[in-house]
């Protein structure tokens, strides 16, 4: 596989429970030619599994755009243990008594979550005091306050499997915990708890279905599985423009057009059937097209 043939993909890999994010991007470098420009589009907890999407060459300048897509979540939340990082991996912090529990019960606790909520981060987390990564200061046993932060719970279900055990399946807005979900779960239920076990099963429209295996990670299977910028980035129509608008949106310029347009969009320029280049624009009515970026056609 050519570099050229890949200048604008994202790939979707099927993470499992273990490697970082970081450890995901590493091996899809080692499939690729040298000097491609990998990244992520936002981490996965090493004991979490599932979709973790990586942008490819120039596709990495859509790379906040992916982040921002709302997400799925399938889990299990353990009731009455909670440990320090809120997940399977942290020392035991506290232990208490479980409650009787059955659906009258959860439904109205799973009902005060749903929508716009205010969230307090784990400890155990990449946010910043005073310039330091929480983790970092967790790790040291240094008190941390993490202020809240408001999220939003597109659907919630709360299912309970075991006496200790529930089952929740999740879609969220992008900088939701589900970590700290679980726990303000418990705590609403008269106990404590950790989240047990998580998997991401979609990002935006991208499905589990789309992605490459980890452990069946080659240069073929990359090719077979990428997807363009506009598989997944659906909120934002792909749009071919006129090679005439070439200059002036790679020149910072407005292209003047009449023709009806979304207000964001991705503009496309082909030449001799392949891309030239991609844009992220914004059209406004009576004044034309103007870009924030491009990528080019390596």
């Amino acid at each position: 596989m050519k570099r050229k043939d890949i200048p604008f993909a994202f790939l979707p890999v099927n993470k499992p429970a273990g490697p970082t994010s970081h450890d995901v991007v590493a091996a899809v470098r080692r499939c690729l030619p040298r000097k491609t420009k990998v990244g992520h589009t936002g981490t996965l907890d090493p004991f979490a599994e599932g979709i973790l999407i990586l942008a490819i060459g120039k596709a990495t300048r859509f790379s906040d755009d992916v982040h921002g897509l709302s997400k799925t979540y399938e889990g299990t939340i353990e009731l009455g243990r909670q440990t320090n990082t809120l997940d399977p991996t942290g020392e035991v912090t506290s232990e208490m008594d479980v409650p009787y529990l059955d659906a009258s019960i959860i439904e109205p606790v799973a009902a005060q979550f749903r929508g716009e909520i205010d969230q307090v981060p784990p400890a155990f987390s990449a946010k910043k005091v005073d310039g330091v990564r929480s983790y970092r200061l967790a790790r040291k046993d240094k008190a941390v306050v993490l202020e809240a932060k408001r999220v939003q719970i597109e659907a919630l279900t709360i299912q309970l499997i075991e006496p200790r055990l529930l089952r929740l399946t999740v879609t969220c807005s992008t900088g939701t915990y589900v970590r700290s979900l679980a726990r303000d779960i418990a705590e609403s239920l008269g106990t404590c708890g950790l989240l047990a076990s998580l998997v991401r099963t979609s990002v935006g429209p991208v499905q589990l279905n789309h992605c490459v295996d980890l452990a069946q990670l080659s240069e073929e299977g990359i090719h077979q599985h990428r997807l363009p910028i506009g598989a997944v980035l659906s909120q934002y129509p792909e749009i071919e423009l006129p090679a005439d608008s070439y200059q002036d949106l790679v020149n910072g310029r407005i292209f003047p057009t009449h023709e009806p347009l979304p207000t964001s969009f991705i503009g496309r320029i082909e030449r001799h059937g392949d891309v030239r280049a991609m844009f992220k624009c914004q059209y406004q009515r009576g004044v034309g097209v103007s870009s924030s970026f491009v990528c080019y056609h390596e």
